[in-house]
């Protein structure tokens, strides 16, 4: 809770923000964008959405249809129509009148920003794939125009995220009806401070590692994951490792603590033996006493971390993607990525199926086959996508080529069929293969991708 009472909370609710059901008495709440550390306000004679250091305007929210429309407090909407002219130079609008199902709505989500996390809003109608005059950006974003700051679109990034206040009463309920804990005091800021909801890290550190990798953050589960060796999760003895810790605040001295235990002077925490086999806990420590906590889980998997505001089987949304490697010592990168539902049928289901392009910081897409031959060459340049087919025909090449009188009884069309954990596989028709000194060997994988199409997505070789 701030000094002056508004309730708020910034930990990837689903629904960050109670909806109004009457209009003649909403739920009221300022807006504050994360990067900026200034309101949203909206000026009265442009009816333009901009953002100030005090006098906020005030917004209620009303289910629309698939979407949630925005409103003033005088009963403006904020219109989701942005013209691709409009891009990086003219904010939002808002405007006056009723509104039909399905227009002008919004979407939220929630991205884990290293430096500014905090809840997206994106637009859900007035898009460009049915008006090609309306602008690619989707989601509101910090403009900073050199004489003041205003609200328009962009892609996902560290200023597209927002923090929602409210003094409301029924906002407090809500959020301690979704575990958040307001027990305690704090001091209101720019995006920081406030009370400190139970499982809330991001409150007081920007960044937290373990053994030189980021913490992953669960948002549905409100838990964090960490990627440790294989070798560690079994471990009979003790493990030592390092914690980092980039702290936001200076009002005390700050410290972490890992399963109870606390970091030493040099950032050395010790585990004792079977601990990583079990649920554990990570805390945040201000001078000594925990002020924030966390449930930790250990895995020696890797980890997919994807941060996406939202995403849908329509069209490709811009977000983060980073794969954690435990067994690597290097530190493992964000990278930029495009993702998109795939499978009508799988979107049905809670766990989804995704689509994932890889981008530069242009926006511009990575092309696949370059980073296969930086890969062949032995330089790894972040991360690299390969086709499904790849990994066994990789280890084809390898075999030992097969004996003249095991191939199979088609004759020269076809080649022996190969046993993979003793069921028989449909054998690989000869003009796929390269004819070598050694024998016949598998060609490139992305020379038989589309040819190897009658084997069915579900085929054992496509299996990742």
């Amino acid at each position: 809770m701030t000094s002056d009472g508004f309730y708020w909370e910034n930990t990837g609710l689903q629904q960050p923000i109670v909806l109004t059901t009457q209009v003649s008495n909403p739920v009221l709440y300022t807006i504050q964008n994360a990067r900026s550390g200034q309101y949203v306000q909206v000026e009265s004679t442009s009816m333009q959405v901009l953002q100030a250091k005090s006098e906020p305007t005030k917004f209620y929210f009303m289910q629309n249809g698939s979407g949630i429309s925005i409103y003033t407090q005088d009963g403006n909407y904020v219109s989701t129509s942005f013209w691709t002219a409009d891009e990086g130079s003219y904010p939002l609008t808002v405007a006056y009148g009723s509104l039909a199902s399905n227009k002008h709505i919004w979407e939220f989500g929630y991205y884990a920003d290293y430096q500014y996390p905090g809840y997206t809003i994106g637009k859900l109608d007035n898009l460009p794939q049915t008006d090609a005059s309306q602008s690619k950006y989707l989601y509101w974003n910090d403009y900073n125009l050199g004489a003041y700051h205003c609200v328009g679109l962009y892609d996902v990034d560290g200023g597209s995220t927002f923090v929602f206040f409210s003094n409301d009463t029924r906002h407090k309920t809500y959020l301690e009806g979704q575990g958040i804990d307001f027990s305690g005091s704090g001091s209101g800021g720019s995006g920081g401070g406030g009370t400190t909801p139970s499982g809330q890290l991001s409150t007081y550190v920007d960044s937290l590692r373990i053994a030189g990798k980021d913490l992953v953050y669960d948002t549905k589960a409100g838990m964090y994951y960490c990627s440790v060796p294989s070798a560690v999760m079994n471990a009979e003895s003790d493990w030592t490792t390092t914690v980092y810790a980039k702290y936001k605040r200076s009002d005390g001295t700050y410290n972490v603590s890992i399963n109870n235990v606390a970091a030493d002077a040099e950032g050395n925490v010790t585990i004792a033996s079977g601990m990583c086999a079990k649920d554990g806990s990570v805390a945040i420590l201000k001078d000594g006493q925990a002020v924030a906590t966390a449930p930790l889980v250990f895995t020696y998997l890797p980890l997919v971390e994807v941060n996406v505001s939202s995403c849908n089987g329509n069209y490709y949304t811009t977000g983060q993607l980073r794969v954690t490697d435990p067994d690597i010592a290097t530190y493992d990168s964000l990278v930029i990525a495009a993702f998109k539902y795939r499978g009508a049928t799988a979107q049905n289901y809670a766990k989804k199926s995704y689509a994932i392009k890889l981008r530069d910081a242009d926006g511009n897409s990575v092309d696949q086959r370059q980073q296969l031959d930086s890969r062949r060459h032995g330089h790894r340049q972040g991360l690299y996508a390969q086709p499904r087919i790849n990994r066994p025909l990789e280890r084809l090449r390898h075999q030992t080529p097969a004996a003249p009188h095991e191939v199979g009884t088609q004759g020269q069309a076809w080649h022996a069929r190969t046993l993979r954990r003793g069921i028989p596989q449909r054998p690989i028709p000869r003009h796929l293969l390269l004819h070598r000194k050694d024998g016949p060997q598998a060609t490139a994988p992305q020379e038989v991708r589309a040819s190897h199409s009658h084997l069915g997505r579900h085929h054992p070789w496509f299996a990742l």
